[in-house]
């Protein structure tokens, strides 16, 4: 039986977490001994009984000392687990799998998650990604502008381009004139909930309601701006929920506004559960999972007054609604989480 260790810090609520959670379940599925090695203890997705979690039994803080204890016990963690494949998830943390496996023979790839023009966090952390990420067998990247800049920077020879898989939605996108919008997304600066507000109360239909699924360390900030406004019978803060999916199929459009994205888990469900759709096009992400006009719109970030144009047209259109929504389900099957576990395992040399 093969061995897959997945590193990433914790399987609290995210996108990597997400994509972690449904490739170990599948890949357990499949007869592979799986082991998650986190830093924290806090599980928010469902985990296969079957997937081994492991946690250092010290605290992890933002220090030197913490940053060699992480060193050390993963370094140990691998040396005893000997897995035959290591999926390291999330920038920064990359840096310090492959420093804790120096000298090690394991397989490990990276899984470069954020937007690619983000740069690193400061000095150190640029260069250890330059001497590093050339040492590790392979990297994952999620879009093919982040394929480019990868090697025009000559980080590794060795890149696929994997997009997020979906799990099984039970839920799909419902005809409705009940006109609410949604968004789903942390209330922190990157989402952008501030521009998608200010937009949503030029509209000015009094008939329409905006819900915010998410929670963050915004959430004061924008009550205090949406009762400013005079919108809080309007403008919802739902906070983190369990039946996304159930909110997502009695909205009427998802409207998303975020700054930056490596590749957004909320606009890819929401497109692929048929719910009529309108995004930022940020500069990786969106433009991967909308085909501007025809299964969505799509806005330069900052152009405010053609994101209230086209939200305006998509509200008063039904037929562009359910015109958005056939073209969203069609992507389906590209993302299905059989077919994404099977790419990655044909790109590390695996026959299933």
């Amino acid at each position: 039986m093969k061995k897959i260790c997945f590193i990433i810090p914790s399987l609290e609520i995210g996108g990597a977490e997400k994509v972690v959670s449904l490739l170990a379940n599948n890949m357990v599925d499949k007869n592979f001994e799986i082991t998650l090695i986190c830093l924290f203890t806090k599980v928010d997705f469902p985990l296969d009984k079957r997937v081994n979690l492991l946690v250092p039994a010290f605290k992890v803080s933002r220090s030197i000392k913490s940053f060699l204890k992480t060193l050390r016990y993963y370094r140990r963690s691998i040396k005893r687990l000997k897995p035959d494949l290591i999926f390291s998830f999330l920038e920064f943390y990359n840096e310090i799998v492959m420093l804790s496996t120096l000298g090690l023979k394991q397989k490990t790839y990276l899984f470069d998650r954020n937007s690619p023009y983000m740069k690193p966090q400061n000095t150190v952390h640029a260069i250890l990604r330059k001497l590093l990420y050339p040492m590790a067998t392979g990297v994952v990247v999620q879009t093919s502008k982040a394929l480019k800049l990868l090697q025009k920077e000559k980080l590794n020879k060795n890149i696929l381009v994997l997009p997020n898989p979906i799990s099984e939605i039970n839920f799909e996108w419902q005809p409705n004139n009940d006109k609410i919008i949604t968004v789903v997304g942390s209330l922190e600066e990157q989402k952008n909930h501030k521009y998608l507000i200010d937009i949503f109360f030029e509209v000015g239909n009094p008939d329409w309601v905006l819900q915010i699924v998410g929670e963050g360390s915004l959430r004061k900030a924008l009550e205090d701006y949406i009762n400013d406004l005079g919108m809080k019978d309007r403008i919802k803060l739902l906070g983190k929920r369990t039946d996304t999916y159930e909110i997502l199929s009695k909205t009427t459009i998802f409207a998303f506004s975020s700054l930056w994205e490596g590749f957004p888990n909320a606009l890819l469900e929401a497109v692929v559960m048929g719910v009529p759709s309108i995004s930022n096009n940020c500069d990786t992400g969106p433009e991967e999972i909308i085909q501007d006009g025809i299964s969505g719109f799509l806005v330069s970030p900052g152009d405010k007054e053609k994101y209230r144009k086209k939200l305006l047209f998509l509200m008063s259109d039904e037929q562009k609604r359910l015109d958005f929504s056939q073209q969203g389900k069609l992507s389906k099957k590209k993302y299905l989480l059989e077919n994404i576990s099977k790419k990655l395992l044909d790109f590390c040399g695996i026959d299933l």
